[in-house]
């Protein structure tokens, strides 16, 4: 079986290595057991991307450098895909109220913040994002809350159409590495390039 027989089976492979990058990106995004799934998933992926797209288009002159930009594919998911799953399924709770602040120690990573909160009739643990401080008891704060339970809550304001729009340019950036593999000029061989030289030179 040649090489060019073989394409549609290294862009198949290609693909889902980048789907499931994209998906454990996502996963980051989910409560309990869920996000310790998505750093092994993004990683086994990524590495087993590598070997595809070299295979895709032997002597490329971009496969590395594709294989490391498609590291965003997962940034992408984690920031967009979180937003967009929280606006097609959250709910807006507003002005809860702070009850609890717990200190959660870990041995190989800092410690983490969550507050206890209460939202009328519900009650919550809330896991501040990336970049927000947890609050003091008896401060008020909106939630965005996952209705069906799968994603963590979110600020308000990290749930927004600029974030939604990440998922689509993940998949524009997927779709677009492996076209820029397959259009990509080969790398000459050292004997071509010497020639080629020589050739210049007369």
């Amino acid at each position: 079986m040649t090489t060019t027989s073989r394409t549609p089976l290294w862009i198949s492979l290609a693909g889902l290595c980048l789907l499931l990058m994209g998906i454990g990106g996502f996963v980051f995004n989910g409560a309990g057991r869920w996000a310790i799934a998505g750093a092994p998933v993004v990683l086994l992926s990524w590495l087993a991307l590598m070997p595809c797209l070299e295979r895709l288009r032997p002597k490329s002159s971009v496969d590395a450098w594709v294989g490391f930009m498609a590291i965003f594919i997962p940034l992408f998911l984690y920031m967009g895909g979180h937003s967009l799953w929280l606006t097609a399924f959250g709910e807006r709770l507003n002005d809860c109220e702070v009850t609890a602040v717990n200190t959660h120690a870990n041995r190989r990573s800092p410690d983490t913040v969550t507050n206890d909160v209460t939202c009328g009739e519900r009650k919550l643990v809330y896991t501040p994002s990336w970049g927000v401080e947890a609050k003091e008891k008896g401060e008020r704060v909106d939630l965005v809350v996952d209705r069906v339970g799968f994603t963590l809550d979110l600020e308000p304001a990290k749930v927004s159409t600029s974030r939604n729009l990440l998922v689509p340019l993940a998949v524009a950036w997927g779709v677009g590495s492996v076209l820029l593999v397959l259009k990509a000029p080969r790398r000459k061989s050292r004997t071509k390039r010497q020639a080629s030289l020589r050739e210049d030179f007369m």
